[in-house]
């Protein structure tokens, strides 16, 4: 998250860093927040966290393949 909005995709806010540190905070709490938002999601409607998980590896798994299958077309061409 911290190198998309430094690129310009997500808001410039998050691509922040400490001082004193060097860390991108910003994006550190936006994506623990998102995670909080997402079991907060689950829990409240009742789902068994193994669902989460198994809905998560099969949508990856899905992309993973997308990804394979445009890089076996372009690899030729």
């Amino acid at each position: 998250m911290f190198n998309l909005s430094a690129d310009g995709t997500f808001p410039r806010k998050l691509s922040v860093v400490r001082r004193r540190h060097g860390s991108p905070y910003r994006a550190s709490m936006a994506t623990s927040g998102a995670g909080l938002v997402l079991n907060l999601v689950v829990a409240v409607a009742g789902l068994a966290a193994i669902d989460l998980c198994a809905a998560s590896l099969g949508i990856s798994s899905f992309v993973i393949l997308g990804v394979i299958l445009v890089a076996g077309i372009a690899v030729p061409l």
